[in-house]
C-alpha cells in the first residue's frame, strides 16, 4: 500500500517539473529584449531630430538685428514748415500736424515771428535752421544758460535765445552737441558740425546713423574720426 502511494506521488512530480521547463521560451524572450533595444534606438534618433530643430531656431535668432534707418529727408524739397500763432514746426512733407493752438489773434505766425522762412534738410533731418555757431559771436557778452538739449542761438553777431540743438543749421564744433544727441560732420572743402537725434535702436556709426545722416551731396560715410563726431559725411563731388 505504501509502495503504491509513493509510486503515484512520483508520477505526479515528473509532469510538474517538465511543465516548468517548457514555460521559459528563450527565443521569444530574447526577441522581446531586442524589441526593447530597438525602441531605445528610436528614442535616441528622435532626440537628435529635436537638437537639429533647436539649431535652426538659433540660426533665426542670429539673423535678427537692426536694419539701417532712413533719414527724414534728402533735400530741402522733402521738408515743410507748419506754423500758426503757437507753433513753428519743420517736418517731412505730409508726415506731421500742428498741435492744438488756442484760437487767439496774433500779428504773425511763429515761423514768421522768428524769421524762419523755410525748412532745411541737413544731416538727414528736417530742421528750422537756427544760427547757433558761437564762433560768429562778436559782442562782449556771455551766452545764456540753456536747458538740456538746447544751445544758445546767434542773432546779429550776438547771443540769441536758447533753441533745440537739433534745430540748428550748424554748431561751432562737436563739443557743442548736448547729451542725447550725436554729432555729424559734413565734410567738403570746409566742414560743419550738426547735432542729430539718433533713431532708437540705431548704432551711432556708418552702419546705421550714416545711412540716415549722410544724404544729398554728403553721401560718403566715415566713422571713428577722433574729433567727437559720430560720423563724417563727405562730399566726393564738391
Amino acid at each position: 500500500m505504501r509502495t503504491s502511494i509513493a509510486l503515484v506521488a512520483l508520477l505526479l512530480v515528473i509532469p510538474a517539473c517538465g511543465g516548468s521547463s517548457g514555460s521559459d521560451p528563450s527565443p521569444d524572450a530574447g526577441s522581446g529584449g531586442s524589441g526593447a533595444s530597438s525602441g531605445s534606438g528610436g528614442s535616441a534618433t528622435g532626440g537628435q531630430g529635436a537638437s537639429a530643430g533647436s539649431g535652426a531656431s538659433s540660426g533665426q535668432g542670429g539673423g535678427g538685428g537692426h536694419e539701417p534707418v532712413a533719414g527724414e529727408c534728402k533735400t530741402d524739397d522733402d521738408c515743410e514748415l507748419l506754423s500758426d500763432c503757437c507753433n513753428c514746426i519743420a517736418a517731412p512733407k505730409g508726415k506731421a500736424k500742428l498741435p492744438y493752438c488756442e484760437p487767439t489773434p496774433c500779428f504773425a505766425d511763429q515761423c514768421s515771428a522768428n524769421q524762419i522762412q523755410q525748412a532745411s534738410c541737413i544731416a538727414g533731418q528736417c530742421i528750422k535752421g537756427f544760427k547757433c555757431d558761437g564762433s560768429q559771436v562778436l559782442c562782449n557778452a556771455l551766452p545764456p544758460l540753456c536747458e538740456g538739449g538746447e544751445v544758445p542761438s546767434v542773432d546779429q553777431g550776438c547771443w540769441g535765445p536758447c533753441v533745440p540743438a537739433v534745430q540748428c543749421a550748424s554748431v561751432a564744433n562737436c563739443n557743442e552737441c548736448p547729451g542725447g544727441t550725436s554729432c555729424v560732420v559734413n565734410q567738403a572743402f570746409t566742414s560743419s558740425a550738426h547735432c542729430v537725434n539718433v533713431p532708437a535702436g540705431c548704432a551711432a556709426d556708418c552702419t546705421c546713423l550714416g545711412k540716415a545722416a549722410c544724404t544729398g551731396e554728403f553721401d560718403a560715410c566715415v566713422d571713428k574720426v577722433n574729433d567727437g563726431s559720430a560720423v563724417h559725411c563727405e562730399c566726393t563731388t564738391c
